[in-house]
């Protein structure tokens, strides 16, 4: 393998390369696949005198937009930054390595030939063989910027000590990501990764996120936030006398000018008690919300969010059963259901419904796609979850599901007669042109690594039947939740 390669890191450059693109393209579908993430390697050579080794190397080669001749000089460049640098950047590794990432970061930013409006991360490389190796990830800037961002990008304990904090949850998911890849290249033969928990990566963003509030918060210590995330969708699982959790928990500084407690609690409950947590959310309504400094519940507040930017006052709004958002003034950063986060969005992605449609079933016309799109959107109006299962085989599936569906003349389903068929258990089986096959479809499939056990059956199902039967006719799941969300399987 290593003849084939003009620029050679290490044998297994390429294959590493590969497996994580794929792992960065299904991370960053989960959020927004109009993202487009894309990844490559910069090797920086260590031992000069290797007069037999090309100083620096770009996986792939060829016709990329960049060559590894572009990045000569990034030695010399970072031993300069080394010098510049003052003490918040030491802390983030050894400050050769720091300086190398950010070298080449610049580097990238500035050539004339990055496509268009990228966002550029680049992991702290790792020694592999003879080369520092880096991987470079890039996301579409404009789509990432469409979101709600936050400003501050470091909380600053001291003039020279600081820390990093992301300004989204996209920003907070790719440096999970650049995390893991750090993780893969620093094994003893970084060779064979065979991907990752996006899932669990995921989380870990919306985590870092959340903690990164408090950090901004507080701006003198690093101790508090680490469990919000955890906590908060605990107590957003948790009935109290059989009741939802709906409320509001305001985050501020103690010292907040604005600060005014409506009632203050003797002894405060701590966020992870809760049970007592959960409690007091039933004060927390209207214009009253419960109000922390960042680990505990002190008391209630009538203070409100504004938009005047102020990124030490945020709030977490629990507004359905295992479903909560993070806000910072007038901006809805991040929505957690079931303790996996999301992107703010509306409750039906109708864009991205549209786009698989077109996909999967090339053949439905516009008015047919319009009348797929009000169906779904009628369906998370409905004050119960449901499934709205398309296939373009129903004919063939009503008869294979017989035994385990309600099996009805084909008819075309509107508004009204949908909020008919609803309310009984089991999924609505309709073809690609609006045309109702059955009601009350138990799915088949078999079992999938793509399930989620926190998700609940309705959402595991839909993924078991799609898998199982995508292989022989185009099919694609809506999945309405109890609060209206809505999770398109394909």
């Amino acid at each position: 393998m290593a003849l084939s390669i003009k620029y050679f890191m290490w044998r297994w450059q390429a294959h590493f390369r590969v497996v994580m693109e794929g792992i960065a393209k299904e991370l960053f579908a989960k959020l927004d696949e109009r993202l487009e993430p894309s990844v490559f390697l910069v090797g920086v050579l260590t031992d000069k005198r290797r007069t037999d080794r090309h100083f620096t190397c770009v996986e792939p080669e060829g016709d990329f937009w960049i060559h590894s001749d572009e990045f000569h000089g990034i030695a010399e460049d970072a031993e300069q930054l080394v010098s510049e640098y003052r003490g918040a950047e030491h802390q983030e590794g050894h400050a050769v390595q720091v300086a190398i990432r950010d070298a080449i970061r610049m580097r990238i930013a500035t050539h004339p030939g990055i496509p268009e409006k990228r966002r550029v991360y680049v992991s702290i490389p790792s020694q592999v063989d003879d080369y520092l190796v880096c991987l470079v990830l890039m996301l579409r800037d404009d789509i990432a910027s469409s979101y709600p961002e936050l400003r501050r990008s470091r909380v600053f304990l001291h003039p020279d000590r600081s820390f990093p904090v992301p300004i989204s949850l996209v920003d907070a998911a790719a440096h999970k990501f650049v995390g893991h890849v750090e993780e893969e290249l620093r094994k003893d033969d970084p060779s064979m990764p065979f991907g990752a928990d996006t899932d669990g990566m995921l989380r870990a963003a919306g985590a870092e996120l959340a903690r990164g509030m408090v950090w901004r918060m507080s701006d003198t210590s690093l101790v508090m936030g680490h469990g919000l995330f955890r906590d908060c969708s605990a107590i957003s699982s948790m009935r109290y006398e059989r009741a939802e959790g709906r409320g509001r928990i305001l985050f501020a500084p103690e010292d907040h000018p604005q600060r005014s407690q409506v009632v203050k609690l003797r002894e405060p409950v701590k966020l992870y008690e809760y049970r007592a947590a959960r409690k007091l959310l039933q004060l927390a309504f209207d214009d009253i919300s419960l109000m922390s400094q960042g680990s505990e519940l002190t008391g209630l507040t009538d203070l409100a969010l504004d938009s005047g930017g102020d990124e030490t006052v945020f709030e977490v709004r629990i507004v359905a059963h295992h479903r909560w958002e993070l806000w910072s003034y007038d901006r809805h950063l991040m929505t957690v259901r079931y303790g996996l986060p999301s992107l703010p969005t509306a409750a039906f992605n109708e864009a991205r419904f549209r786009e698989l449609i077109a996909n999967k079933f090339p053949s439905t016309g516009t008015q047919e796609v319009d009348r797929l799109c009000k169906l779904v959107e009628q369906a998370s109006s409905e004050a119960h979850g449901t499934m709205l299962v398309i296939s373009a085989d129903a004919k063939s599936e009503v008869e294979r599901l017989s035994s385990q569906a309600t099996a009805i003349e084909p008819r075309l389903l509107d508004d009204k007669l949908l909020n008919h068929l609803t309310p009984i258990d089991g999924a609505i089986l309709i073809d690609s042109h609006g045309y109702c096959h059955a009601i009350g479809v138990i799915l088949d499939g078999d079992a999938t690594n793509r399930g989620d056990p926190a998700r609940g059956a309705r959402f595991n199902s839909a993924i078991r039947y799609v898998d199982s039967v995508k292989r022989k006719a185009p099919a694609l799941a809506a999945v309405v939740s109890e609060d209206g969300g809505v999770d398109i399987v394909s």
